[in-house]
């Protein structure tokens, strides 16, 4: 693509100030280049890989824990947080260093994860104990377990801090717990095999995907009460609601038909587009500057990119990873 100098000027400017307010000091105007820096949870190969976006280069690759997951990146990007499945462990890594710092044994089979709005808590989705393992991310320990529903699979933090919201698969249920209390304070029924579950930028909706009924449930989370059914593809497996309050969309990975389908926040269905014949997309992030929509291709061992427009999508490049990418958290950093 052709820039001229005043737009790449300008496009440095912007990222540089997003860099600022996230918490992310420039090392120089000579020394330091910002860019947008993807890491990717590869299940078979048990690592983390470090993308660079803007120039669509792996930068290494980050040993964790077995069979990873799931990838949360800290408040002010200096920190992710990977679940190891097979470890029944989280790894901590340090941006700044691209390095693993600390691993924190939880439950069995953690799974999902997600942090509390100023970071200072992790909650993990402890497959095969049905918990919630509640960490305290400055001492790096677990401070607290909360009993859940069966097969627990992921979870979502109100704006707010609390609730806090997870997807019981076998149970056919969220649950619905209150973050000061640690306390399950109701149960409610979903679809068949829920997966994953995300919030409106208001906190006022959850939709959850459910996995064997090929539906995206719509809850009204002030009342606990369904507001709506919605069909996609076939076995939704990740559903990201569009961070920016102005964007009426939200994204669905529809991992056996690979596809991907757009929704509007009411819960209605706008149209379905496909990855290809091969693919087979799980979770997805939209990076901090809100412009592109990162999917792992765990069919293709690829990581995709879209460019992101109010309700478009269009392709524009992919990164060949290998093994099974299959999910992606994203900073600002400097390179």
């Amino acid at each position: 693509m052709n820039t001229s100098p005043s737009k790449r000027d300008a496009s440095r400017w912007t990222l540089m100030m997003v860099g600022l307010a996230m918490g992310i000091a420039p090392l120089g105007a000579a020394h330091a280049t910002l860019r947008t820096v993807a890491y990717v949870t590869n299940t078979t190969t048990n690592v983390v890989q470090v993308v660079d976006i803007d120039t669509i280069n792996i930068l290494t690759a980050i040993p964790v824990g077995n069979t990873p997951v799931d990838i949360e990146a800290s408040p002010d990007s200096t920190t992710l947080y990977v679940s190891n499945r097979g470890s029944n462990s989280i790894s901590v890594i340090a941006t700044s260093l691209n390095a693993t710092v600390a691993n924190i044994p939880v439950g069995g089979a953690p799974e999902g994860i997600a942090l509390s709005p100023d970071g200072a808590t992790l909650y993990v989705a402890n497959t095969f104990s049905n918990s919630v393992s509640v960490v305290d991310t400055a001492s790096r320990s677990v401070r607290a377990t909360v009993a859940v529903g069966s097969f627990p699979g992921h979870i979502a933090v109100a704006p707010g801090g609390t609730p806090i919201y997870v997807t019981n698969r076998a149970s056919g249920t969220l649950s619905v717990i209150d973050a000061t209390s640690l306390t399950v304070t109701g149960e409610i029924p979903v679809g068949d095999f829920p997966w994953y579950v995300s919030l409106s930028p208001d906190g006022s909706i959850a939709y959850v995907s459910n996995v064997n009924n090929s539906v995206v449930t719509v809850v009204a989370t002030a009342t606990g009460t369904i507001s709506g059914t919605t069909t996609v593809g076939t076995a939704p497996w990740a559903v990201l609601v569009n961070p920016d309050p102005t964007v009426d969309a939200v994204y669905v990975t529809n991992s056996d038909d690979g596809t991907v389908s757009f929704l509007r926040k009411s819960g209605s269905l706008d149209r379905t587009i496909s990855m290809g014949a091969t693919a087979s997309p799980y979770e997805l992030n939209v990076t901090p500057h809100g412009n592109s929509l990162l999917i792992p291709n765990y069919g293709s061992g690829s990581l995709v990119f879209y460019q992101l427009k109010p309700n478009s999508l269009r392709p524009t490049g992919s990164v060949t990873l290998g093994g099974t990418p299959t999910a992606v958290a994203s900073v600002i950093r400097d390179i």
